[in-house]
């Protein structure tokens, strides 16, 4: 992390700030069950990062997206739909920007699929991993640029399924990314279950 930082004090980059907000978005992952103090200060720190890009484009809008949804475990009551709403928002931008960037379609998916059902949720993530699932992993093609999000957008979208009591598209989907993605252990646990 230190080097990012390093990176970007002489000259401000758009990719520095990207790639220092995906590093606190999997630092998050790692201390969130035993540090949840720490893992709330990558998530402040990811999203601060991003939001100092003059001119976002649909990759930092969905990473902000995810950011933000992950924050809302630290929001309280009253501020959570508000919250919500924002990250909901940045999705939704980042996929008028860019209709074929995989993240933005995950984004959008995830923010749905963690939304209660009472409050909406669980109509549109399906479509919307299928889409991720169906979309090149590159939307740009600066060597900068991210590529990652698929194999997740492929465990979301079998367990979509599970919810739904359809254990062949369950297993049909598993399979699928398993192939692509061996070393994704929540795909290949999917894909051997019966």
């Amino acid at each position: 992390m230190a080097e990012l930082q390093v990176l970007r004090t002489p000259a401000a980059s758009s990719y520095l700030n990207y790639w220092q907000a995906y590093a606190y978005y999997h630092l998050y992952f790692r201390v969130h069950a035993s540090q949840p103090a720490q893992a709330e200060s990558y998530l402040q720190s990811g999203i601060a990062a991003l939001e100092a890009v003059a001119a976002p484009n649909s990759e930092h809008l969905a990473l902000l997206s995810l950011l933000q949804g992950l924050n809302l475990e630290y929001s309280t009551f009253v501020l959570l739909p508000v919250r919500a709403g924002i990250a909901q928002r940045n999705a939704e931008k980042a996929l008028a920007l860019h209709a074929r960037n995989l993240r933005a379609c995950y984004a959008l998916a995830i923010h749905d699929y963690y939304t209660p059902k009472i409050y909406g949720g669980g109509q549109l993530a399906q479509r919307y991993f299928r889409r991720a699932v169906a979309l090149p992993d590159k939307s740009d093609r600066n060597p900068y640029a991210p590529d990652w999000g698929k194999a997740d957008a492929y465990w979301y979208l079998a367990r979509t399924f599970a919810a739904a009591g359809q254990p062949d598209s369950v297993r049909h989907y598993a399979q699928q990314g398993a192939l692509r993605y061996p070393w994704h252990q929540g795909l290949v646990n999917l894909a051997k279950k019966p």
